[in-house]
């Protein structure tokens, strides 16, 4: 979706961070999911976040919020990148193609292209797992051989490994 340089020093930062303030983690079930990891595991949701990024991702939901909060946090993101220069060649990391690609971006969430659809269940339950936390199932958008609506976000803006968050 941006055409960043692979070897670009601040590309995975740049791509982690958009997608950071692009994906939510839902709030009622991350207060939930924080309580029972506290309980059973004398682990804030944070440190288990990073620990275990897979057990965090099963039992709380994303969101992708409303225009009017998405693009106000894209914008940040960009302002927070636009000088970021490559300390091996020298490059800026927003060339002229990553401007225009990135001002696409920023108009399609003004749009609200990107923005989940109120009323429309993204999730739905998939079980209780042995510490009594709900753990749910992404639905919508695509079918379960090639990932839930949320995972083309995951391949245009960062891998999961290393932080989910």
């Amino acid at each position: 979706m941006l055409p960043i340089p692979v070897g670009h020093g601040s590309r995975s930062a740049f791509l982690r961070s958009l997608r950071d303030h692009i994906l939510r983690w839902d709030p009622s079930s991350r207060t939930k999911v924080d309580q029972a990891c506290r309980q059973h595991f004398n682990l804030t949701f944070d440190q288990m976040l990073a620990q275990n990024p897979r057990f965090i991702a099963e039992r709380t939901p994303w969101h992708v919020p409303s225009p009017k909060i998405l693009v106000t946090a894209i914008e940040h993101v960009y302002h927070m990148f636009q000088d970021a220069v490559d300390a091996k060649t020298g490059a800026p990391l927003f060339t002229d193609q990553l401007r225009a690609k990135a001002d696409a971006v920023l108009e399609l969430a003004r749009e609200g292209y990107l923005s989940d659809t109120l009323g429309v269940l993204m999730y739905e339950k998939a079980g209780v797992d042995q510490y009594g936390m709900q753990k749910w199932k992404c639905l919508r958008g695509t079918n379960n051989v090639e990932g839930g609506p949320h995972s083309d976000i995951y391949r245009k803006f960062g891998a999961l490994h290393g932080a989910l968050r």
